[in-house]
């Protein structure tokens, strides 16, 4: 098992439109792969009801 990396976050500059595959343990993306950045769009007006919430397994 790999070490648990760790992440830095940081305040959001630009909107990425993002294909996920599935979801891994703890909400953790897998596979992804950028589909296009967003220029349209500007962070600030997104809110967390945009994001998807992960699909529990079966």
């Amino acid at each position: 098992m790999h070490p648990r990396r760790h992440s830095t976050w940081f305040e959001p500059r630009f909107v990425a439109e993002v294909f996920v595959r599935c979801y891994g343990t703890g909400g953790v993306l897998r596979q992804p792969s950028l589909k296009a950045v967003r220029p349209d769009k500007d962070p600030r007006d997104l809110r967390s009801s945009y994001r998807r919430k992960p699909h529990s397994a079966t």
